[in-house]
């Protein structure tokens, strides 16, 4: 494709360096692991690359270092071949996620893929006053911090001809949903016709973990996994409801593990039926 040439976007602001804290107690004043802490919203919206550093949000994705495998790990059974070659990723968390839990999020992804995997933070908390604005992102209204890095980040990524692929777990994907729907909109604005905004988006690559979303602009090439016993999923609808629109093309993989209130883990076990992509994507719905 064509490169995007940027109209609205401003200047990259000098990326901040300062590497999150093993224990927030000195940052927050409490412990993070409490049942009181709840996500830190001064880091909403922020990019978290590789041994915890933070940058500002308008950092170009590709310019932040991402977290790599852990030494010693080894690729998962059978995908020896496409360990470490599905190129770098970018990665959104879901609800009620302490930036802790981002970066062991995106360790276990970088672990299971092989990839170079940098984090976008979604402090999004319903039991900390955000059920208005968690509605907000799901309806594709204003959005939160991490939608606007997030459409920034893959606005740029497309403007440098690169092909970025999102991953992304819970109200993470509502969040993606929103970033690449903005997306579409400002090539439209820009004078592209709806077909050639699709054809712009259509080297994206987007994997989501337990969808809290339901609709999906066309145009990306969508990986889907759905458990069927995640009732946090299932109770908003996700992008296999019945007045969902998955994306055109998109495929669907379902499988069925845990219990009802156990079974919304990112790392476990959602990620534990990850596959490498173009596999996954070129092999019938399961």
């Amino acid at each position: 494709m064509a490169p995007i040439r940027p109209k609205r976007l401003s200047p990259p602001a000098q990326p901040e360096t300062t590497a999150w804290p093993l224990s927030t107690a000195t940052t927050l004043g409490a412990s993070a692991k409490t049942s009181e802490q709840h996500a830190p919203s001064q880091f909403d919206g922020k990019i978290f690359g590789a041994h915890g550093r933070v940058y500002d949000s308008h950092t170009p994705l590709n310019d932040v270092p991402g977290t790599r495998p852990q030494p010693g790990t080894q690729p998962p059974r059978g995908m020896e071949e496409h360990y470490g070659r599905e190129g770098k990723m970018f990665f959104v968390n879901g609800v009620q996620n302490l930036p802790e839990d981002l970066l062991a999020s995106v360790q276990a992804l970088a672990d299971r893929t092989g990839s170079e995997v940098v984090g976008i933070y979604n402090a999004a908390d319903p039991h900390a006053g955000d059920r208005e604005r968690v509605f907000d992102d799901k309806l594709g209204m204003a959005g939160t911090p991490a939608t606007h890095t997030l459409a920034k980040g893959i606005y740029a990524e497309l403007e440098g001809g690169r092909s970025p692929h999102l991953v992304a777990h819970g109200q993470g994907v509502n969040i993606t949903s929103n970033a690449l729907t903005a997306v579409r909109q400002q090539l439209i604005r820009e004078g592209r016709s709806p077909a050639e905004a699709e054809k712009a988006l259509s080297s994206i690559k987007v994997e989501t973990y337990g969808s809290t979303a339901k609709r999906f602009p066309d145009g990306p090439k969508y990986l889907h996994y759905m458990n069927l016993s995640d009732f946090i999923a299932a109770d908003v609808g996700g992008p296999h409801h019945l007045f969902g629109h998955a994306g055109r093309g998109a495929r669907l993989h379902t499988f069925d593990s845990g219990w009802p209130l156990i079974s919304h883990g990112f790392a476990n076990p959602y990620l534990t039926e990850r596959t490498p992509f173009d596999p996954a994507y070129s092999a019938p719905e399961r």
